[in-house]
């Protein structure tokens, strides 16, 4: 009954066990997803370019008068240099910085529908949030596909509501856009077109329409993993010349001048267009003497001072091997009072994409005896860096830069996420813990239960067999041997009679006594059993006028066991004494007890006459022997007595 109780027990363990395990993968199921997720964008993230702003911008873009209200109507439209097939469109909002120093956008429409314009006047749809309110943009570029990309001459922005204006400006609701990008693959064919608004609140070179479509923003399509604050191509003369020979005529149409940035390098003043040429030109020729040049761009006579990102520029298309740019009247350093030219990087591109040249960029100045440290900085001048960092494409950067913002707010609310359930799973590993005691402590609970109810009844039906034994055999033993000796009193018999009622009587004696002895056991409790006494007082019964002799160690661990491994070990004992007094012929008895290791030893040895050879198999001890799931050890020599050895596991 034990053994069952002890099997429920564990199965019930091993359930609650697997349970809790199950319960534990469940509770942490929700944070190990978000923590994947996390993960997944993180990777994703350090392969994109960080936002490089910049604190010096060319200009701002585009704003509208201030409104008392947010229903106000405003049409913008953009007349592209050429017509083109645009894929997408991409508005980079107006920024402030907050009072915390945080760069925000402001401005951006809430209500808008954005077409593109035919060559018939007609025009096609490509966002519409005319009825429902565009959500809030950050400082990114707001994205609008052309599914099916149209030859279209423009764009018009048709604004109906404007948002409210968290500046400083004492107005309640402006429109403010920093610039507009609408690329034909990586062709942003909207730069430096015509821009007409129904209303607009220039400022100087900051705010105007033509802002708009002027290629400047406050950020820069560079990656500034690859900061370099020495990438850059200088001259101290007043004029210089870079020929740029591309071993076989191509098609320029656009150039871009990257101006230095100072702020960037070790602890100089904070500066960026320092050298910058306020005069410059682009020629194209046939012929390395550029005897048939023909120039293809000249500077305005007034733009605005130089920022931090590129001098963007339409050129007019022509198809040449040879191109010069001319630079003069580079923008004086205030920090040293030189007047000096210097550019980070200089791009002649055909339709977004940048003409990279066969051959070396050579550079002409007046003063030859730097002829070679020039050429070294010449070689900087198109290597594809500016000294912020690598130089991206335009739209390659507009998109990576637009999905490093949506994937930072999306890390934001996957962080915010994992706390709550962080927070929950504590709370629910708590919860899981507390059951998990309280129904642990039930089930032991249950099985003490179970193991007392068990033993009240192993009790009882002890009592109940000791009772009826004591009741029954040992009454009718007793009786028997009575009966027995009236029997002999009362008459004469012979001797043979004689003898065979004294067995009688002995028999009947010694089954009283041992049923009597197995009445004690049935009675006796575990804890307060003497087993050693026993021992002591069974081998005398058993071996009559033979002395014994005891060596009796680790007492306790014998008294400990239980009634069932007692019972056996005592039947165990009994057998062997048996065997001595039938067939030893032995004067002396010793018996001995002793712990080995984990252990316990029995030995019963004789100074008899042996067994014979061969020993004959001593079935009863081998089968208590393995009751008790000992070994069993015999060693005999002939006339030199026997000894009996017994090893268990308590």
């Amino acid at each position: 009954m034990k053994t069952s109780t002890y099997i429920a027990g564990l199965s019930t363990l091993f359930i609650l066990c697997a349970l809790a395990l199950y319960c534990l993968k469940f509770i942490t199921h929700s944070t190990t997803s978000l923590k994947q997720s996390i993960d997944i964008i993180q990777s994703e993230l350090e392969q994109l370019p960080h936002e490089s702003q910049n604190h010096i911008p060319w200009t701002l873009g585009y704003r509208s008068l201030s409104a008392p209200t947010p229903d106000k109507s405003n049409i913008i439209e953009i007349t592209f240099a050429k017509k083109a097939k645009v894929d997408l469109i991409a508005i980079m909002p107006a920024t402030y910085t907050t009072n915390g120093r945080n760069l925000m956008s402001f401005g951006f429409p809430e209500n808008f529908i954005l077409e593109g314009i035919c060559d018939d006047g007609s025009t096609t749809l490509i966002a519409d949030y005319g009825t429902s309110l565009y959500p809030t943009p950050g400082i990114e570029p707001q994205l609008f596909p052309c599914s099916r990309a149209k030859m279209i001459s423009g764009l018009r922005l048709t604004v109906t509501h404007y948002p409210k204006n968290p500046t400083w400006w004492d107005s309640s609701h402006v429109l403010a856009l920093s610039e507009i990008y609408a690329f034909e693959g990586e062709w942003n064919v909207s730069l430096n077109g015509e821009v007409k608004a129904s209303t607009s609140n220039d400022f100087y070179y900051v705010w105007s329409e033509k802002c708009l479509v002027d290629g400047f923003s406050i950020f820069s399509p560079i990656n500034i993993k690859s900061f370099s604050p020495l990438g850059s191509s200088f001259t101290h003369k007043e004029t210089c010349k870079y020929i740029f020979d591309y071993g076989n005529e191509v098609e320029i149409d656009e150039m871009r001048l990257w101006p230095v940035i100072h702020s960037l390098q070790h602890n100089y003043p904070p500066a960026s267009g320092l050298g910058f040429p306020l005069e410059f030109s682009l020629e194209a020729s046939s012929s390395i003497d550029f005897n048939d040049a023909q120039v293809i761009y000249e500077s305005p006579e007034n733009f605005p001072k130089p920022g931090a990102n590129p001098y963007m520029c339409k050129v007019k298309p022509t198809e040449a091997r040879y191109y010069r740019l001319n630079l003069s009247e580079g923008l004086i350093d205030h920090r040293s009072g030189f007047k000096k030219i210097e550019l980070a990087e200089a791009q002649l591109l055909q339709k977004g994409k940048v003409m990279i040249t066969d051959s070396e960029v050579q550079m002409i100045a007046e003063n030859k005896n730097r002829k070679n440290i020039k050429r070294q900085y010449a070689a900087n001048l198109t290597d594809g860096y500016s000294n912020g960092g690598i130089i991206l494409p335009l739209r390659l950067w507009v998109e990576q830069f637009t999905r490093r913002v949506q994937l930072k707010k999306q890390m934001g609310k996957l962080q915010l996420d994992l706390q709550l359930a962080q927070r929950q799973e504590r709370e629910r590993l708590l919860f899981s813990i507390i059951v998990s005691i309280t129904l642990i402590t039930i089930l032991i609970l249950a099985i003490w239960l179970v193991r007392l109810i068990a033993a009240r009844q192993w009790t009882q039906m002890r009592e109940q067999i000791a009772n009826d034994l004591h009741d029954e055999i040992g009454a009718n033993m007793s009786s028997v041997a009575h009966s027995t000796e009236l029997v002999l009193e009362s008459v004469t018999p012979t001797k043979k009679i004689h003898e065979l009622l004294s067995n009688v009587i002995q028999t009947a004696r010694t089954t009283a006594q041992q049923t009597r002895q197995i009445i004690r056991f049935l009675e006796k409790d575990n804890k307060n059993s003497d087993f050693i006494d026993d021992l002591k007082q069974i081998s005398p019964q058993i071996l009559g006028t033979i002395p014994s002799h005891f060596s009796l160690h680790d007492t306790k661990s014998f008294n400990s066991l239980s009634i069932k491994a007692q019972w056996h070990l005592l039947l165990f004992y009994k057998e062997a004494l048996n065997n001595i007094i039938k067939h030893a012929k032995s004067e002396n008895v010793t018996i001995t007890t002793k712990a080995v290791k984990s252990h316990l030893q029995m030995t019963v040895s004789d100074d008899g006459c042996g067994l014979p050879d061969p020993a004959p198999s001593l079935l009863h001890l081998e089968k208590r022997a393995n009751e008790l799931k000992g070994r069993l050890q015999i060693e005999s020599q002939p006339g030199q007595g026997t000894q009996i050895t017994l090893l268990f596991s308590p």
